[in-house]
């Protein structure tokens, strides 16, 4: 069966090594970018027929950060059973802390190697 991504981040070379760190863990993932989050959150809100099994968010973006979008997208009850990871080039632990208290399940520091995205992934995938 397959599963959808959605990736969010305004640095398209980081949307380009996520998706294929994600495929090269499971291949069976479809990717699905986005380089803003108010265009994420306009699909998902608007299209409940093909929610996603994942949705991977980079912390730092313009118009509307990473992290309140997190907060928008688990005020929605459908999203429930959708795992949402928060990625940044600095995670600190306090960051951390606070974005799983606003309903993330994972976070990570995004590494520079790309075994060592795998090796996240494969934990979260």
């Amino acid at each position: 069966m397959s599963k959808t991504a959605i990736l969010i981040d305004d640095d398209g070379d980081d949307l380009e090594f996520l998706a294929e760190a994600i495929k090269s863990v499971d291949n069976s993932v479809k990717c699905i970018t986005y380089l803003y989050c108010d265009e994420a959150l306009n699909l998902i809100s608007t299209d409940t027929s093909n929610l996603p099994n994942y949705i991977f968010i980079d912390i730092n973006m313009p118009r509307l950060d990473g992290q309140e979008c997190l907060r928008q997208l688990r005020k929605n009850p459908n999203l429930d059973g959708v795992t949402i990871t928060m990625l940044s080039t600095s995670m600190t632990p306090v960051v951390a802390k606070n974005l799983k208290e606003d309903g993330a399940d994972f976070t990570f520091q995004k590494p520079n190697k790309f075994a060592e995205y795998q090796y996240i992934l494969e934990n979260i995938l």
